[in-house]
C-alpha cells in the first residue's frame, strides 16, 4: 500500500471520504509535510506551563505535556543576539521533545528582508517516514506585534546562523 499513515489529529479532523468502511487513508509525502508544518505552528504558539529545568528531578515529567510549547518571549528583545539564541534553542528543544517524527533538528534565524521587523526561524530536520526519512525545511515567521508564529514549508537553502 503506497503512501503514509496520517497523524491521529489528521484522522480526527478529516472525515473518511473513501466511502468504504475499514480502509485507511494514506497521505503523500507532501501531505505529511503540510501536517507537520501545521503541528509545528501549533507547538510554537503554545506556551509551556513549566520549563524542563523546572522539572529536572523528574525526567519523565520534563519531557511530558507539562513542557509542551515554548518559553514566554514577551519580555525578550528580538534585536538581542542573546535572546534570539534562547528562542532558537527553545524551538529546537521543544521540537526534539514533542515531535518524534523529526530527528536531527537544526534551527537558525535570519532577519526579514525589507521594512518589516519579522524574524524567520528556519527549521531543518529529517522527517521519519517508515522505512525511509525525508529532509525537510520549514520557515517559522515570528509576527512582532502578536508574537505568534506562522509556519510553512520552505525551499531547500543554506541554514541561517543560530
Amino acid at each position: 500500500m503506497k503512501g503514509h499513515a496520517p497523524s491521529l489529529l489528521d484522522k480526527l479532523l478529516q472525515p473518511d471520504t473513501s466511502g468504504k468502511e475499514g480502509l485507511s487513508l494514506r497521505h503523500s509525502v507532501e501531505q505529511v509535510k503540510d501536517s507537520v508544518a501545521r503541528d509545528i505552528e501549533m507547538l510554537l504558539n503554545s506556551h509551556a506551563s513549566f520549563q524542563p529545568e523546572d522539572l529536572a528531578g523528574t525526567p519523565n515529567a520534563a519531557r511530558s505535556l507539562l513542557t509542551l510549547g515554548l518559553i514566554d518571549i514577551s519580555s525578550m528583545s528580538l534585536a538581542s543576539v542573546h535572546d534570539r539564541r534562547r528562542i532558537v534553542e527553545a524551538i529546537r528543544t521543544s521540537l526534539m521533545n514533542h515531535d518524534k517524527r523529526l530527528t536531527q533538528v537544526e534551527v537558525g534565524v535570519r532577519d526579514a528582508q525589507g521594512p518589516s521587523a519579522k524574524l524567520t526561524f528556519s527549521i531543518r530536520a529529517k522527517l521519519i517516514l517508515r522505512p525511509q526519512s525525508e529532509p525537510v525545511i520549514f520557515d517559522a515567521v515570528l509576527q512582532p506585534g502578536s508574537k505568534r508564529y506562522e509556519v510553512s514549508k520552505a525551499e531547500n537553502r543554506n541554514m541561517p546562523t543560530p
